[in-house]
């Protein structure tokens, strides 16, 4: 059987995963497994200054594209794959002339086919399905996973009013839509809503975009999701990840700013989520022929944790865990996977390799898009200890500096902030930092996140 480096080694590869700068690092990975030479199809440029020294010949399909939110980015990215301008064909063909070169389109980009080549991982309709957030707690039904209560209602204002009002325990409800314009992510499609005027917003955004909306009390506590990958066989787990969601003082909206593996929630927590995912990989590979990565995604609340959606592709967080253990092939084994190759290599002894290696090895990713426009460039941002919160006075206390990658997106602008600080572990979620830098970068170069604040509660469940 192949190993998974077997997908790009020897082969032309067309990388199709975003934003240039990004492009630029999974290139070069891409040679270090032996790929022959790559060609990046991206969006936009994206934050930072990678692609100045970059040697990957390159297109940007989406430079003079604007979109109002990053899921329509997305979108515009994918339209503009499945349908590529003429110069860029012609860039591309003039690189991969004989059209056998490997195409890596990143899952939620996925489309079947670009300029006459077949995207190497396949996604069926089955599969894609499984993410319409309104269908997904009869999944956790069927598998007896203890679940905060919901309801599915059509997009209606009567009903809308009623289900917040039923479903509120005090910290008001959550809103998500469902699938009808495809796939949603980034909290894009979620709102939060406490009072009359919320609801009407919340109607008149869903209104327009989908046929149903699920309503669910707003949880308190700390937002984190488990990640696993389905072979033909068994299924490997990795270790929870905090999800960094902030919220807007004045507003309804959540914004997914990243992810990071900083914060430890209690060991039989840990193992819960762990068990959960495993039964649902099983599962999905049983009742639709699943492979390749899957995400869950919920809140550790007191009460343990709540999942709330599930995402039938890699999410974020694979690249966070990648990081933490760069020997291993891991984007290539989810890839591999969900192309149907049969891999030598055994889930178990990967699961075991990526858990230990994220546990020793703290690392995280923020970022996020804004309307305001943003140069190419790396600046650094300087933001008050956790601690001060506790004791500005404790002689312990150091201010903390992040570099801030930033640069032109579809929105505007996009940021990237790299999470390497090793003191950022422990007990307490690290979104409070993000949503302190975020706050940072809207005083010094007006990126109007809206003074950000993170969701999570530290003290909702504590190991």
């Amino acid at each position: 059987m192949p190993d998974a480096c077997s997908v790009v080694r020897g082969h032309k590869c067309v990388v199709a995963v975003g934003a240039l700068n990004d492009s630029v690092a999974f290139a070069h990975e891409l040679l270090t497994r032996g790929a022959s030479a790559t060609f990046l199809l991206a969006d936009t440029l994206g934050a930072g200054l990678a692609h100045r020294s970059s040697p990957f010949p390159a297109v940007l399909i989406c430079e003079n594209r604007k979109a109002e939110h990053q899921l329509e980015a997305f979108r515009n990215y994918r339209d503009t794959l499945a349908n590529l301008p003429a110069p860029a064909v012609a860039a591309l063909d003039d690189y991969d002339p004989q059209r056998t070169a490997r195409l890596l389109v990143a899952s939620q980009h996925h489309v079947p086919s670009v300029a006459g080549r077949v995207t190497f991982t396949k996604r069926s309709e089955q599969w894609m399905r499984l993410e319409d957030k309104t269908l997904v707690d009869d999944l956790w039904e069927e598998l007896g996973i203890t679940r905060a209560r919901s309801r599915v209602i059509a997009v209606r204002r009567d009903l809308l009013d009623t289900a917040v009002r039923e479903l509120d325990e005090g910290e008001g409800a959550v809103v998500a839509g469902d699938s009808r314009e495809g796939y949603n992510s980034g909290g894009d499609y979620i709102r939060r809503v406490r009072s009359a005027a919320d609801v009407a917003d919340a109607y008149g955004f869903f209104s327009t975009r989908c046929a149903r909306v699920r309503v669910m009390p707003f949880l308190s506590g700390v937002p984190c999701s488990i990640h696993g990958l389905v072979f033909p066989d068994d299924v490997a787990v990795f270790r929870p990840v905090e999800m960094f969601i902030l919220g807007q003082r004045d507003g309804s909206r959540f914004l997914y700013a990243g992810n990071g593996t900083f914060w430890d929630p209690a060991a039989s927590d840990r193992e819960e989520m762990r068990t959960l995912a495993r039964r649902l990989g099983h599962h999905l590979r049983d009742r639709v022929g699943y492979r390749g990565g899957f995400t869950v995604d919920g809140v550790m609340t007191a009460d343990g944790f709540r999942p709330t959606e599930l995402n039938a592709r890699a999410g974020a967080a694979f690249g966070t865990l990648a990081r933490s253990v760069a020997e291993v092939p891991l984007r290539l084994t989810e890839m591999a996977l969900g192309a149907g190759l049969e891999l030598d290599q055994d889930p178990r002894e990967l699961e075991d390799c990526v858990v230990r290696a994220a546990d020793l090895h703290r690392t995280g990713t923020a970022w996020a898009m804004t309307t305001t426009s943003l140069p190419s460039d790396s600046v650094e941002i300087t933001v008050p200890p956790r601690s001060a919160a506790k004791d500005p006075n404790d002689p312990q206390s150091t201010r903390r500096t992040f570099r801030v990658d930033i640069g032109p997106s579809q929105v505007g602008g996009v940021v990237r902030i790299m999470l390497e600080d090793p003191g950022l572990a422990g007990p307490d979620p690290v979104a409070g930092e993000v949503a302190a830098i975020f706050s940072r970068l809207d005083h010094e170069l007006g990126t109007r996140f809206a003074a950000p604040f993170a969701v999570a509660r530290a003290d909702a469940r504590c190991p």
